[in-house]
């Protein structure tokens, strides 16, 4: 009877040795999606030569000036910032996520080529041969060196840079990874006048495409509070800055001078004198319901900030 049993739950639920590993895998996941691991395994020596610095804009969400920071950057005109690139593709995201399973125990030692046995490999077990991790954190830098690095057609190498409205501490630990000179600015915005100015647009836009659907105050400030709870935790550990917006537009409290500071450039101040694009946009008042979640959801980051 209690094979009978374990043989029908079996068929349903799947093997005890099965179930236990995927609890095991699950907690792993949990515990490191963030990729705070990912610098204590061996991917191979870094290049001390390495002078590479991009520049990473991280907004916490839309309408929290990313497009104009980016602006004041590319008046430095020595730097290309490259503007929420394939945004739908969520090529960052994708490939920072493909690191997770990355641990001591896994992949296993014999998984790897030996370059020292790599004869008669046709009488060896070669179903799992991966190539080394160096060649995976290689593959992964020369990536991004391709698509964003830029030279422009008198020969003159430019300083890039992305600026990007979806990316939290999982992205910012992988692109300090790859770059370990790279520069990070994370830039907020007050929550219910980023918001407000979103609504102005009456349209859906992704966190993630085509699932993560951004259309109202909820979903909004979902978005802005998790990046902000991210900035706030990853900053340091990426030797990163925090600007407000507010702080850019009043320039009053030398922000302007702490972004050229932390870049080494030198910004020109007219820009902010310019509007372009999509502000014209009229804006409606929010309603008290939308405040009420804006404030109910933000509550603890609003405050460390404003």
């Amino acid at each position: 009877m209690k094979k009978t049993i374990k043989h029908f739950l079996r068929i349903f639920l799947g093997s005890w040795s099965s179930r236990n590993t995927y609890a095991k895998d699950k907690a792993w996941f949990k515990e490191n999606e963030q990729l705070q691991h990912l610098n204590q395994l061996d991917f191979g020596k870094e290049n001390v030569n390495d002078k590479n610095a991009p520049i990473f804009i991280f907004s916490a969400g839309w309408r929290s000036g990313s497009t104009l920071l980016q602006r004041l950057i590319l008046s430095s005109e020595d730097i290309l910032m490259w503007g929420e690139p394939f945004d739908k593709v969520n090529i960052v995201e994708s490939m920072s996520a493909s690191l997770i399973p990355f641990s001591e125990k896994w992949p296993q030692e014999d998984r790897y080529f030996n370059e020292k046995d790599n004869t008669n490999l046709s009488n060896q077990w070669v179903a799992s041969l991966y190539p080394s991790n160096q060649a995976l954190k290689q593959s992964h830098r020369h990536f991004f060196d391709t698509l964003f690095d830029y030279s422009a057609a008198d020969g003159t190498k430019k300083r890039w840079g992305v600026k990007e409205v979806r990316w939290g501490k999982r992205e910012a630990l992988y692109l300090k990874w790859l770059y370990p000179n790279a520069k990070f600015i994370f830039l907020v915005r007050n929550p219910y006048n980023a918001y407000q100015s979103f609504k102005a647009f009456e349209d859906s836009w992704y966190a993630k495409w085509p699932k993560g659907r951004v259309y109202n105050a909820y979903t909004f400030t979902k978005h802005w509070n998790r990046l902000v709870s991210d900035f706030f935790n990853v900053c340091q550990d990426v030797s990163g800055i925090f600007v407000k917006y507010e702080d850019i537009i009043s320039k009053e409290k030398g922000s302007l001078d702490k972004i050229n500071n932390y870049l080494n450039i030198n910004i020109d101040e007219n820009i902010l004198n310019k509007k372009i694009g999509s502000s014209v946009k009229k804006e409606n008042p929010l309603l008290w319901v939308e405040k009420l979640i804006i404030r109910y959801i933000t509550k603890n980051n609003f405050n460390k900030l404003y």
